[in-house]
């Protein structure tokens, strides 16, 4: 009796007579694009760059990078652990667009030399870790924070906290956008506003980045809003494809600045061609950020300064007390907003994948995915 095994996949190409070749291009800084292009216009060989990193890999060919020692080389790679907490791999990429020259490998040896650990054994720093906590929780400013907020917190106080192998994740509606810069979602806050906070926001609906937040007294006005639009795009030097709001009147002279900007490049557009208007609920990116939000900041102010109503200490027809709230707690409002916005553009969201098709990524920075997708 005979058996007939079936092979999968397609058979490996044999480039062992083209790897001195190979090599020589190798040696002379040629990158593995640049070998694949070579083979096919001499050969009429077609492979992929993948393949030609494996057979060098293969061969023990290996290409080190000397690193160069720049006086800012610490300085960045200090920031980049710490503040933005990125891994290896994104510090290099950061690092490399810097025009710093390293390798990833000597990278990884150069944060080890620096102190900078990703992971402690048990009981090495639990008692540290406990004083920091504590401290943190006494001040209030941490008291609502999710456990992936807690981590970038902390990691940017210079405390390292290994994550559970393991995080349960809750199951979300299917959410999905092109890219970074398709749509920004705006709205504004007003939970506040019988005390005379007013918070208007925008967020880029790919990568949750958050792309401004405005906090001061004004934002139902048009001119306040066209303005915080206008600043960021000026300062980002980056445009949506499309802005998406509630139908506001405070979002009039933003949408048609939006679409002045959008005519110069498709002159024959028309409004809903760059602009979506639709009811709050269906702004779904910038709501749920809305859900999350006063949950971990403003929870604490809200309840105070109900407190302060209930025991007949302000009252909102009270223009002093009016000034005195603001001149009191607005700077407060502001530092604790900015540093919660700080912390929220460099934690990990899951990826796209892992969200529409329950595939398994790694996780990705918000910052990263808005910079670069």
């Amino acid at each position: 009796m005979s058996f007939l095994i079936e092979t999968r996949g397609r058979p490996s190409k044999d480039l062992t007579p083209y790897k001195n070749e190979i090599s020589n291009l190798f040696n002379d800084s040629e990158t593995a694009e640049a070998i694949v292009d070579y083979l096919l216009a001499e050969y009429r060989i077609k492979v992929t760059s993948r393949t030609i990193q494996r057979r060098l890999r293969t061969w023990g060919f290996r290409r080190r990078i000397k690193t160069q020692h720049h006086e800012d080389l610490e300085n960045q790679i200090l920031n980049l652990f710490y503040q933005c907490g990125l891994s290896d791999t994104d510090m290099h990429y950061v690092l490399q667009k810097q025009g710093l020259q390293i390798g990833l490998d000597g990278l990884r040896r150069y944060r080890r030399r620096m102190g900078l650990l990703r992971r402690f054994k048990a009981g090495e720093v639990e008692d540290e870790i406990r004083i920091a906590v504590q401290k943190e929780l006494d001040s209030g400013q941490i008291e609502g924070y999710v456990c992936g907020l807690l981590y970038t917190y902390f990691r940017s106080r210079q405390h390292i906290v290994s994550r559970p192998r393991n995080e349960l994740q809750r199951t979300r509606g299917d959410f999905s956008v092109p890219g970074p810069n398709f749509p920004w979602s705006i709205d504004r806050h007003a939970k506040l506003f019988y005390w005379g906070v007013q918070i208007y926001t925008g967020i880029d609906a790919y990568s949750h980045y958050i792309t401004w937040i405005y906090v001061g007294t004004s934002n139902r006005k048009e001119f306040s809003v066209l303005r915080q639009f206008l600043d960021t795009l000026q300062s980002e030097k980056k445009q949506p494809r499309f802005v998406r709001s509630h139908k506001g009147g405070e979002a009039t002279l933003l949408a048609a600045a939006h679409h002045a900007l959008y005519k110069k490049h498709y002159s024959d557009s028309n409004i809903s061609d760059c602009y979506w208007y639709g009811t709050s609920t269906s702004n779904q990116r910038i709501e749920a950020w809305w859900s999350q939000m006063p949950k971990s900041v403003l929870f604490r102010w809200r309840d105070y300064f109900q407190r302060l109503v209930e025991d007949r200490l302000f009252a909102h027809n009270n223009a002093a007390g009016r000034i005195a709230i603001l001149a009191v707690y607005m700077p407060l409002f502001r530092q604790e907003i900015c540093n919660y916005v700080r912390i929220w553009n460099v934690h990990r969201i899951r990826s796209i994948w892992e969200t529409v098709f329950a595939l398994s990524f790694p996780k990705t920075r918000c910052a990263r995915l808005w910079v670069d997708p």
